[in-house]
């Protein structure tokens, strides 16, 4: 992990990318786990990262590319004053994104669950498809102060 101090904000940041492949999920997932512990969260907060960042991964090989493993995952992890924040970036295929995707755990509909963990177990979220191609992911989870 990287430090960064020029804008007085980030303390440390990791970035890593790897193919749009599931068996690199694994590690990712341990590596996020790794970070948000070492970022001062505890073990069911980084868990909760965890599991974040497993579904934005499954649904960035899923539906941006389609289950094709030649695509490229980007990841970016920064450790701020008063949370961290993690970056999903991809190329791939813009599929569109609507709140009403993951309602609730009661309109279960086999699509939307990933969504769905990502909103309730993160603070903040969000989607930017503004680019032509690719879809970034933002998530934000408090520190302990």
């Amino acid at each position: 992990m990287n430090a960064e101090a020029r804008d007085g904000q980030v303390r440390e940041f990791f970035r890593c990318q790897f193919p749009s492949h599931k068996r690199f999920m694994q590690m990712v997932r341990d590596i996020v786990y790794r970070l948000s512990l070492q970022a001062g969260l505890d073990a069911s907060a980084a868990f909760d990262m965890k599991l974040i960042c497993g579904e934005a991964v499954s649904n960035i090989i899923k539906h941006a590319y389609e289950e094709r493993d030649d695509g490229s995952v980007f990841l970016e992890y920064y450790v701020r004053p008063d949370h961290v924040e993690m970056l999903f970036k991809d190329m791939g295929l813009q599929k569109p994104i609507r709140p009403d995707m993951a309602a609730d755990l009661t309109d279960y509909r086999e699509k939307g669950l990933g969504l769905f963990l990502i909103r309730e177990l993160s603070d903040y979220h969000f989607y930017d498809q503004s680019g032509k191609t690719g879809t970034t992911l933002v998530i934000k989870k408090k520190r302990p102060v």
